[in-house]
C-alpha cells in the first residue's frame, strides 16, 4: 500500500457491480467522496447502501468496477490492508471485554502498548465522554453509551475511512440526537473521511457534507444538502424528502398554466409538475377551498385544504386555528417552488 496508515483519504468508486446470488444489488455505481468529508448513503430498505458499505471495507468483492483510495487501487487488496472500519448496527463490541479493553483493542492489534496505549485509550474515552467507565462490563452500560463504545473503537483503530452503517438506528430520539452531535464532534476533532449509512431524512441533512440518495442499486443523486432538498433530481427524490402538492402543468415560453395556477418560470417548454411544500402554502381570505381536517403537532398544525377534488397539504405556525369547515383561499410562494419534469 502506498497510503500511509490513520491519514485521511479520499474514497472513489468507479463502475461497481456487486450481484449476491442471482440478483444484482450495485448496478454501476461511481462516487467520490473528499478527504475528510461526511458524506451519507441514503435511500429505503434494500437499495444498496449496507452493500456498498461492505464493498468498500473489502468485506464484498466487487463483480466489476475499482475501488481507489488516495489513487491507490484496492479492490484487490483484504479488509484489515485497506484502513476502511465498518461498524455494523450490532456494533460486535466483545462481551468478554470492559470497556477500556474493546477500545485498546485495535491499538494492541498495531503494536501499541504500556502507557502510549493507556493514554491514547483515556484520551478516546474522553473524546466520547466515558471518562470514569473503563472498568465496566459491556453489560453495565446503556445502550447509548455501548455506541459511544463502539466509535471510540472504531476511531481507535486509526482509519483512513469509517465506515457507519446505520449505527443510531436502535436509539430513541434524545438519545439519537446526542449521538449525531458526537459523531460529528469526532468527525471534526479526527477529520476521518467518513461513509454513514441512515434511512432518517433529517439525519442526513444536518450532518452530512454531501448526501448520495440511492434507490434500486443505482446512486439517484449526489450532491449537497441544500441542493437535494431544494432541487431533487426527480420526483423519486423528493418523495423521499417529504414531497408535498405536486400541481401538473405545462411550461410554455416561460410561463407554467395549470388548473390551480400560473406563474413565470425559467424552464423550457414541456409538461412539468411544480412542488409546493406544505411550508410554502398561506391561507388568505377567500372561499374557494375548504379545510378538511387539522392535526395538531404542538409547533404547528397539518392542515388539509379542498377544492373541486383537489386536495393540499398546509403546515402552518401553532398560533393559527382552523377548524374542519372553515372557508379560505391560498397563496403559494412562488421563491420555494420546485419545479420537476
Amino acid at each position: 500500500m502506498k497510503f500511509k496508515r490513520g491519514s485521511s483519504s479520499e474514497l472513489v468508486l468507479k463502475n461497481i457491480f456487486v450481484s449476491l446470488g442471482d440478483q444484482l444489488i450495485l448496478d454501476d455505481v461511481n462516487l467520490v467522496v473528499k478527504k475528510g468529508e461526511l458524506v451519507s448513503l441514503l435511500g429505503p430498505s434494500g437499495c444498496g447502501k449496507t452493500t456498498m458499505l461492505k464493498t468498500i471495507s473489502g468485506l464484498l468483492q466487487p463483480d466489476r468496477g475499482d475501488i481507489f483510495m488516495d489513487d491507490v487501487n484496492v479492490t484487490q487488496e483484504t479488509s484489515c490492508k485497506r484502513g476502511a472500519v465498518i461498524v455494523f448496527q450490532d456494533l460486535r463490541l466483545f462481551p468478554n471485554m470492559t470497556v477500556e479493553e474493546n477500545v485498546a483493542y485495535p491499538l494492541k492489534l498495531q503494536g501499541i502498548d504500556g502507557k502510549k496505549r493507556r493514554d491514547k485509550v483515556q484520551k478516546l474515552l474522553e473524546n466520547v465522554q466515558l471518562d470514569g467507565y473503563e472498568k465496566r462490563s459491556i453489560y453495565e452500560i446503556s445502550g447509548g453509551q455501548v455506541q459511544r463504545v463502539a466509535l471510540a473503537r472504531a476511531v481507535a483503530a486509526n482509519p483512513n475511512i469509517l465506515l457507519l452503517d446505520e449505527p443510531f438506528s436502535s436509539l430513541d430520539g434524545n438519545l439519537r440526537e446526542d449521538m449525531r452531535e458526537l459523531l460529528l464532534n469526532l468527525h471534526r476533532t479526527f477529520d476521518i473521511t467518513t461513509v454513514l449509512v441512515t434511512h432518517d431524512q433529517q439525519e442526513a441533512l444536518m450532518m452530512s457534507d454531501r448526501i448520495a440518495v440511492m434507490g434500486n442499486g443505482q446512486i439517484i443523486q449526489y450532491d449537497s444538502p441544500a441542493v437535494i432538498y431544494n432541487q431533487p433530481a426527480n420526483k423519486e427524490v423528493a418523495d423521499y424528502f417529504g414531497g408535498g402538492n405536486y400541481i401538473t402543468g405545462r411550461v410554455k415560453q416561460g410561463v407554467f398554466r395549470s388548473e390551480q395556477l400560473t406563474f413565470p418560470v425559467a424552464k423550457a417548454d414541456g409538461l412539468y409538475q411544480a412542488l409546493f411544500r406544505p411550508s410554502a402554502l398561506k391561507p388568505i381570505s377567500g372561499a374557494n377551498y375548504s379545510v378538511q381536517y387539522v392535526r395538531y403537532l404542538g409547533e404547528s398544525w397539518q392542515i388539509e385544504v379542498e377544492r373541486l377534488g383537489s386536495r393540499l397539504l398546509l403546515s402552518l405556525p401553532s398560533d393559527y386555528y382552523l377548524k374542519p369547515g372553515d372557508l379560505l383561499d391560498i397563496e403559494f410562494d412562488l421563491e420555494k417552488v420546485v419545479m420537476i419534469a
